[in-house]
């Protein structure tokens, strides 16, 4: 879980979106609370550079992801604000 955390954060600071959805889904179905924060930073700073692929994201994932997950990472979508 570690080493998928870590190679999200570095695809998110790399700008590698296609990477980091695809870490990301790795992560979808973690149960633990920390790991879901990360990953919601993390799907907010892809959001901010590409909201359709967020958006898609969470469609995809929105009968797994955590409602809190997909709240905060949700804020980066230009409906949201």
């Amino acid at each position: 879980m570690a080493d998928a955390l870590a190679m999200l954060n570095r695809c998110v600071a790399m700008r590698d979106l296609s990477g980091a959805l695809a870490t990301a889904e790795d992560l979808v179905a973690a149960k633990d609370q920390k790991t879901q924060a990360s990953l919601a930073r993390a799907l907010y700073e892809i959001g901010r550079h590409d909201p359709a692929a967020l958006s898609v994201f969470l469609a995809a994932h929105a009968h797994t992801l955590p409602r809190s997950t997909i709240v905060a990472a949700g804020k980066a979508l230009p409906e949201a604000g």
